[in-house]
């Protein structure tokens, strides 16, 4: 039964697997990649609950009644891999993806949506957890927030839009996971043309929906307890963080700037270490520098900056760069 996976010392347990839909609506049936967990989405439904109040002279606890169910803006931590990269962003711009690969080359996001209630590509996700094993279609992914801390591996934290969730009856077989990890030494940060030398940072995508009701005011099936869709609410927007020793003068200079005419590009992504010459870039066409926080102590001085896409035009400020 998928809820009796719960053994005595089963040790670090479970799996996290996705796979792009080609359509809303139509769940994947096979994972095409196995994430290199390390936090899960709670496997069960967050059910609305309203109480019944009401004088009845009666001190006692009061019936709950479900008004929906709560699943929407979940989210997962996993290690990065460049395939695992390719997919996600792909999918979060927009663009079409091939099962088991991902689109190559430079990836402009979509200015429309994938389809009508997915601004995304729509993912289906596999969850095996003690808690119970589940599987979540029409997936879009609202952020990706991606760590790249000092001498470590990098992480990446999706927030997830999530329209339904059921048990998983037979458990799928578990796609191969990638062993090729990215790593602090890959990253790589450049303003105006600078390489700037950061000693660690964050790549943040947002990418603002909301939740489109289900129900609309007709009692359904049970799909009118979830979401029935996602629409989005708010601009993408493409920011890079990173910490230099103290100031580059390109920094500097860009943080003064007040004349939108002046921006300068920005970029930032990995390198994969020889013989490979795989680069993963987010490139700022029009970056505005928007923090600039040098430490003020006696010890040694780093400085905390901030990128962030801006438009002049109305079309996207940020471009992807995806190797094969």
């Amino acid at each position: 039964m998928a809820w009796d996976n719960v053994q005595p010392n089963m040790g670090r347990y479970g799996a996290l697997w996705v796979a792009p839909q080609t359509a809303f609506g139509t769940p994947a049936t096979v994972p095409t990649h196995a994430l290199r967990v390390r936090s899960y989405m709670p496997p069960l439904q967050q059910f609305i609950r309203t109480t019944d109040e009401y004088a009845d002279k009666s001190m006692e606890q009061k019936f709950e009644r479900i008004q929906g169910s709560q699943i929407d803006n979940r989210s997962v931590t996993i290690e990065l891999t460049p395939r695992d990269l390719a997919l996600l962003l792909t999918s979060t711009l927009g663009e079409s993806v091939v099962p088991g690969g991902a689109t190559t080359g430079t990836i402009t996001p979509k200015t429309g949506d994938f389809a009508v209630y997915a601004p995304g590509v729509p993912l289906t996700v596999w969850q095996l957890h003690p808690g119970g094993n589940i599987v979540a279609s029409d997936v879009q992914i609202m952020g990706i927030q991606i760590d790249i801390p000092p001498r470590g591996n990098v992480t990446a934290t999706l927030t997830l839009g999530v329209t339904k969730i059921g048990d998983l009856g037979s458990v799928p077989t578990a796609p191969t996971i990638s062993q090729e990890v990215l790593q602090y030494r890959h990253f790589y940060a450049k303003y105006d043309g600078v390489t700037l030398k950061p000693e660690g940072g964050q790549i943040n995508l947002t990418f603002p929906m909301s939740v489109v009701d289900a129900a609309q005011g007709l009692l359904a099936d049970d799909r009118a307890l979830n979401p029935l869709g996602w629409e989005r609410s708010g601009p993408r927007v493409a920011r890079i963080q990173f910490t230099t020793a103290g100031t580059p003068a390109a920094l500097r200079t860009g943080y003064g700037v007040t004349d939108p005419a002046n921006l300068k590009p920005a970029e930032a992504g990995f390198k994969l270490p020889s013989p490979s010459t795989k680069q993963i870039a987010v490139k700022l066409t029009t970056g505005q520098v928007k923090g600039h926080d040098p430490s003020n102590g006696l010890d040694r001085f780093t400085t905390q900056h901030a990128i962030e896409a801006v438009s002049l035009d109305g079309l996207p400020p940020f471009t992807v760069d995806i190797p094969a």
